[in-house]
């Protein structure tokens, strides 16, 4: 039973009917022995991980990408889309900015005395109050326009007169007007102003003097002057254009004061006031300076505008 399995005609001629037909059935036995190892391996192969799931999984598999690619398809273009809205917002913005912008200088250049601030402050305030809701950025512009025509006024005791300090309260809440405006549009469209703030805030509590020095080319200084002071005020005039101050036309005073006087209207106005004082008076050579604050007497005070009174 041990030896190897033979062919069953060999030998045949030496071996009796019975061994022969022993033999045979010994290979046919082996053959079934094979057989039945074929049919496990075969069993085992259909109960793997491969046959059993394979097919299950692949279709699942297959769903999953194409809904994935779908979904990145459809993020793609919402994303699109919506640049080519926020373009089309910002392109419909610049458009009526623009429009608007020609339609306020048109307006101010057909009704001058609409916005004449040296005729009819009142009237003259609000209509640029109005406009300022609009186009704040091109209001901002005539009001400096209308400013530079101002002459400051005394009264007898050589401060502000009324008219003066009513004129001042009409260019103040223009100012709050445009602010107002410029804060909303801002708002509106979404505009990140944040950091601005933080360095207006940093500046506000880090020392007057360096926020309000790094903003001369933003004040408007009205300059009077006694006659015999001319040559005086022509090196004024170059030092504050030099810092990059905006300079009405000069004025000559007939009642000059005592000493040279930088008048200023709001408290963080003070130490640029007096650092100007100072300087001034060593250019001119002049014996006396003082920064003094203008009283308000229950009027609003602008922003950006100082006032330098040369002495006798």
């Amino acid at each position: 039973m041990n030896q190897d399995p033979q062919n069953p005609n060999e030998n045949q001629e030496h071996l009796s009917p019975e061994v022969r037909k022993l033999r045979i059935d010994e290979h046919k036995l082996e053959i079934e022995r094979e057989k039945l190892l074929l049919d496990n391996n075969r069993f085992a192969h259909d109960r793997s991980f491969i046959k059993t799931w394979l097919p299950i999984i692949l279709p699942v598999c297959t769903t999953v990408v194409i809904a994935i690619i779908s979904a990145t398809i459809t993020l793609v273009d919402k994303q699109a889309q919506e640049e080519a809205t926020k373009r089309a917002g910002i392109e419909a913005e610049a458009k009526d900015k623009h429009d608007w912008s020609v339609k306020v200088v048109e307006l101010y250049l057909k009704n001058p005395n609409s916005f004449d601030l040296t005729a009819d402050k009142n009237k003259a305030g609000r209509n640029l109050q109005l406009l300022a809701s609009v186009a704040p950025a091109e209001v901002q512009s005539l009001l400096e326009i209308e400013v530079s025509k101002l002459t400051p006024s005394l009264n007898t005791e050589g401060n502000a007169s009324p008219e003066w300090l009513s004129t001042l309260g009409a260019i103040s809440k223009i100012q709050r007007a445009i602010h107002k405006s410029s804060k909303s549009a801002k708002v509106l469209y979404g505009r990140d102003h944040a950091l601005a703030e933080t360095v207006n805030n940093l500046n506000g509590t880090g020392g007057a003097k360096t926020e309000e020095a790094s903003h001369c080319q933003d004040m408007i200084a009205y300059v009077q002057y006694p006659e015999s002071r001319r040559d005086e005020a022509t090196e004024t005039k170059e030092l504050l254009i030099a810092k990059g101050m905006t300079l009405p036309p000069m004025q000559i005073c007939n009642q000059p004061p005592d000493r040279l006087l930088v008048k200023y209207y709001l408290h963080k106005q003070k130490a640029l006031a007096e650092a100007l004082a100072t300087e001034l008076q060593g250019k001119l050579k002049l014996s006396l300076s003082e920064a003094r604050k203008i009283k308000s007497d229950g009027h609003t005070m602008p922003d950006g505008i100082l006032e330098i009174w040369l002495p006798n």
